[in-house]
């Protein structure tokens, strides 16, 4: 798990040429394990707003800006993957990120783990294909909670405690994953 949380890391910073940049959005394929960045940019915000559900590739409704920013990264993914054995491929993503992870991992049938992850399931609608999620979150990171009325989380989550017992923005930064994983054995 902490390598892939270093992955996520790495998928902020522009200058890393492992990474793909398509608009606002920016992912890789890093070894055998698809990652997607987490909201870096206004852009990214806006996307995160935009709550009203929409379809995802595998058919169920979805976070709408998460399945609109996998709309647009489809194709491109795709085309990074071809020629890649997809028994092997694992998906990983932070924050809005996790959300892009799961619906790419969901469409292809991979297993993905997450970290920060918004509610990204409607919570009204048929339920999403069950795959391998594990969905790792921090016992403070209030992004995790959001968006609650009309989305859900769909697995339970391993808690990375720091037992201060406040909500708090700032739990919700990869570092702050990376050095609790790196704290428990990660």
């Amino acid at each position: 798990m902490l390598q892939k949380a270093i992955l996520c890391k790495a998928s902020y910073n522009d200058a890393d040429p492992r990474f793909t940049t398509v608009g606002d959005l920016r992912f890789g394929l890093i070894g055998s394990t698809l990652v997607f960045r987490g909201t870096a940019n206004w852009r990214n915000v806006m996307r995160d707003l935009f709550v009203v559900p929409l379809r995802s590739r595998s058919g169920y409704l979805s976070h709408g800006g998460v399945a609109r920013a996998e709309h647009v990264l489809w194709d491109h993914v795709i085309a990074k993957l071809y020629g890649a054995s997809l028994n092997n491929v694992h998906v990983t993503g932070h924050s809005f990120g996790g959300g892009l992870a799961l619906n790419f991992a969901r469409a292809l049938r991979l297993p993905v783990t997450t970290f920060g992850c918004l509610r990204n399931d409607y919570r009204f609608g048929a339920p999403p294909p069950t795959i391998e999620h594990t969905r790792i979150v921090c016992d403070d990171d209030p992004v995790t909670m959001v968006p609650r009325i009309l989305y859900k989380h769909t697995c339970d989550a391993v808690v990375l405690h720091d037992r201060d017992g406040g909500i708090d923005v700032k739990d919700h930064g990869i570092d702050v994953y990376i050095r609790r994983l790196a704290a428990c054995g990660g």
